[in-house]
């Protein structure tokens, strides 16, 4: 009897084992087969459109900037810039080939940009255009002063038109390494460089010699320019302005077309502008 209960224990050890064998060897077999089917799926997140950007990420590609964007961070202004580069193309008899349009601020069919003609991007001017039934209307383009009453009366809004028209700045004042101190100034309110600082960081008119043009074209005697703030949008060189003879309301600037090397007079008045009895 011990002997037959000792067979029974054995045989049950024995087939136990042999389940647990088979068990790992077939779900090892399975996971191997699995594996072996998952190798030619494209993995999760890695689609890619045309342009070669990914779509999972919530990449598309921008034909007009040359690059993936996502459309929630940066707007893409196709159909925008399209138009606008046939419109400039056929308004200054050019090739859409060598029409440059770059679109930088679009808001409720108002847009502002950058506008250059040539075979590549080059020097050129700003542009403010708004979308009516359909058709672009150029409201302005180049590089000289604003009427920016008139802009602000077309419907153009202050993000839009920034870089082109002023707002009234606060009266505050940056402490320079020298010890001295300086302003807020226009276009943008902007601190007014130091001395030494101000440099374009891309373009190829430097501060002191717009400021030579400034001092010949703007100011006569007992007049002064304070520094100079470049303007990246609109290539322009800014130099606030204390004339002898001010406009009430007014905070006149010189401003210096890098492209013409030529002045003006921009008087960025604010406000209602009372008629002298």
């Amino acid at each position: 009897m011990e002997a037959n209960k000792n067979l029974l224990i054995a045989v049950a050890v024995v087939l136990i084992v042999g389940a647990v064998i088979a068990y790992v060897y077939y779900t090892g077999k399975t996971k191997q087969i699995m594996v072996a089917d998952n190798t030619n799926q494209p993995l999760i997140g890695g689609q890619k459109d045309a342009g070669g950007c990914l779509i999972g990420a919530g990449y598309s590609w921008c034909e007009p900037k040359k690059k993936c964007l996502r459309p929630w961070e940066e707007k893409c202004y196709e159909a925008e810039e399209a138009a606008l580069t046939k419109f400039f193309a056929a308004e200054h008899k050019q090739p859409v080939t060598e029409t440059q349009v770059t679109v930088v601020k679009l808001q409720n069919n108002f847009a502002s940009g950058s506008i250059s003609f040539g075979p590549t991007p080059g020097e050129g001017g700003g542009f403010l255009a708004r979308l009516i039934n359909g058709d672009w209307i150029i409201d302005y383009e180049g590089n000289g002063s604003i009427d920016c009453a008139k802009m602000k009366a077309l419907g153009y809004v202050q993000d839009v038109l920034e870089g082109y028209c002023d707002v009234a700045c606060t009266q505050e004042a940056k402490l320079c390494p020298d010890g001295s101190a300086v302003g807020r100034i226009g276009p943008n309110c902007e601190f007014a460089p130091c001395q030494g600082e101000g440099q374009p960081t891309t373009g190829t008119l430097l501060e002191s010699e717009a400021r030579a043009i400034a001092e010949k074209s703007c100011i006569k005697g007992g007049e002064a320019l304070a520094g100079g703030v470049y303007n990246e949008i609109t290539k322009t060189w800014w130099f606030d302005a204390n004339l002898n003879a001010t406009r009430e309301g007014c905070n006149p600037a010189c401003v210096v077309s890098e492209a013409t090397k030529t002045a003006e007079i921009n008087w960025r008045c604010t406000g209602l502008i009372v008629p002298k009895e």
